[in-house]
This record gives C-alpha cells, structure tokens and sequence, in this order.
C-alpha cells in the first residue's frame, strides 16, 4: 500500500518548470512502460512531488485512470526501482537486460550493510557469461540467506531497535558469553512457556542443510571487525559442539552405531 493520503485535488497549481518536469516524466513513462528502471525514476518524481496534483486526487488515482495500473502493481515498480537504485549507488552496473523480476528476488534479502548487493555480485560471479543473474539462481540464493539470516526468530528484522553493540556485520542479535537465550513460546496449549530447542534446530539445521555455502558466508564478512567477530564465534560453536557429542555419547554410548 502506498499510503498517501489526499485532497480531492490540490490547489496549489504547478508551476511552469514543475508542468515541464511532468510532462518529460509522463514522456517517459509511455515510452518505457517495459524499462522498468526510466518508468520507476519517472513515476518516484511524479510521486515525490505530486506533479498530478492538478487534476488527479491522489497517486493511486493517477496511476489508475492514467496508465490502467494497479495500486499494488504501482507499488511494486516503486520498490523494485528503488532496489535497484540502491544497487547502482554501491556501484553495481546494471544491464539494460535486468527485470523487476530480479529485483523482487532480492527484495527477500534484508537491507543489511549492503547485503543486497553482494548477494547479486555473488550470483553474477556463479554465471560469468551471464550479464544478469539468472533468476532461478538469485531466488535460490536469496531463499537461502533469508532462510539463515531468519534462523527461527533470531533475526530481528529491518528497523528493529537493537543496539550497535549487540549486533555483528550482518545485524544479527549477539549475546555475550554467558548470556541467556529468552524463552520460546508456549507448546501446544500449555500455559506455561517454555525454553525452546533452538540451540539443537540451529545445529541440525547447518549440518543438513544442502544449501551451505562457505563462499556465500565469507563473502559476507566484510571488515577485520566482523571477520574477528566470525572467527570467534566459529571457535566457540567448535567448542561448545564437541561439549555436546561428549554429553550424547556419555548418555547414549551406541549412538554411533546408528544408522544416518
């Protein structure tokens, strides 16, 4: 939803260099209807400054009666330019070839630190002779770092208020040695909530998942910072697993023997 609340019709007219401005946005838009990239730039002007003002209500209106679209399909074009707009400001150069398509990939990717970005570098690296990112590559890929970065929960999510201490490179909550994990939700319909086993989905989860890529992870270390921060913590998963294997095999001494 676009959420712009509107007068019937604005009475504050355009000026002659604004009705210019629109007209050359309008241009555009019937021009490049299929170049998403020209017709979102058009459309964000038109929007930001509310050059449809004099004779349509609102944006959605605009969009609407002028060029027969949706709301949400108004919307999404918005997105996907500013997706890709904040692409080319860290330096990537998109082809003329590119697609929404693409950019609704990424737009499953959290904006973490430029995460966007080196994910679509990292995909590109994976098809050379590609000048796009083949789709079906850039959504696995993307499912793959949403589906890690998600981790039951654990991700706090975009404009969640977490400190700057409390998170590594990647915006991911960081608890200090010794610090306790909340408890989970209640199970079923017990009352009462208990501690989950989210220590034991995790593990489970990064040993089978087939997805695991070490590339992709090093690729998103980013700084002698966050790349001290990933070795630690490697270095304390490594201690804390082999604590675990000891505790299950004491417990369960034929565990070995079992079939996988």
């Amino acid at each position: 939803m676009l959420n712009i609340v509107e007068p019937q019709l604005s009475i504050i007219r355009l000026t002659n260099s604004e009705r210019q401005e629109f007209q050359r946005a309008e241009s555009e838009i019937g021009e490049t209807l299929n170049a998403f990239l020209r017709c979102g730039a058009a459309l964000s002007v038109i929007r930001n400054k509310r050059l449809y003002r004099e004779g349509y209500p609102s944006f959605e209106a605009y969009v609407r009666e002028r060029w027969g679209m949706s709301e949400g399909a108004a919307g999404a074009l918005l997105t996907n330019y500013h997706i890709a707009k904040e692409l080319e400001e860290l330096g990537i150069k998109l082809p003329p070839a590119v697609t929404q398509s693409s950019m609704k990939a990424l737009s499953r990717v959290p904006r973490l630190e430029g995460l966007r970005a080196t994910v679509w570098q990292y995909v590109l690296g994976l098809a050379p002779s590609a000048s796009c990112p083949p789709l079906s590559l850039l959504r696995k890929i993307t499912s793959t770092v949403r589906e890690a970065l998600s981790s039951d929960g654990e991700w706090e999510g975009e404009g969640a208020s977490v400190g700057d201490d409390e998170v590594d490179g990647a915006g991911n909550r960081v608890l200090e040695e010794g610090g306790e994990e909340p408890c989970g939700r209640p199970e079923g319909n017990k009352k009462a909530p208990v501690c989950d086993q989210r220590f034991l989905r995790s593990v489970t989860r990064l040993a089978g998942y087939s997805g695991f890529s070490v590339p992709l992870v090093v690729s998103q270390v980013g700084s002698e910072r966050m790349a001290g921060y990933v070795w630690r913590s490697c270095e304390r998963l490594k201690g804390r697993l082999e604590e675990v294997e000891v505790a299950i095999l004491k417990q369960f001494p034929d565990v070995r023997n079992q079939k996988t």
